[in-house]
C-alpha cells in the first residue's frame, strides 16, 4: 500500500492510484472522521467527510462505464 501525505495530489486527482488505492484513502478518511468526531473535533471531522465523499464520487466515476 502507498501512503499518502498532505503534499500528495488529491487521491480522486491523482491518476496514477489504483482503485483499491483510493478505496484505502476512503477507509483511512471514513476512519479518522469518526475518530475525530468522537474526540469533540467535528470541524476536522467534516473535513474528512467531505474528502470521503469526493473520493467516492471520483471512484464511482472511473468505475461507471462511459455515457
Amino acid at each position: 500500500m502507498r501512503i499518502l501525505h498532505s503534499h500528495d495530489p488529491a487521491p480522486e486527482d491523482d491518476r496514477s492510484l489504483t482503485n483499491e488505492e483510493i478505496a484505502e484513502a476512503v477507509r483511512h478518511a471514513h476512519t479518522r472522521m469518526w475518530e475525530y468526531a468522537a474526540m469533540g473535533e467535528f470541524q476536522l471531522a467534516g473535513v474528512c467527510e467531505r474528502a470521503t465523499d469526493r473520493m467516492l464520487d471520483a471512484l464511482a466515476a472511473r468505475l461507471s462505464p462511459a455515457s
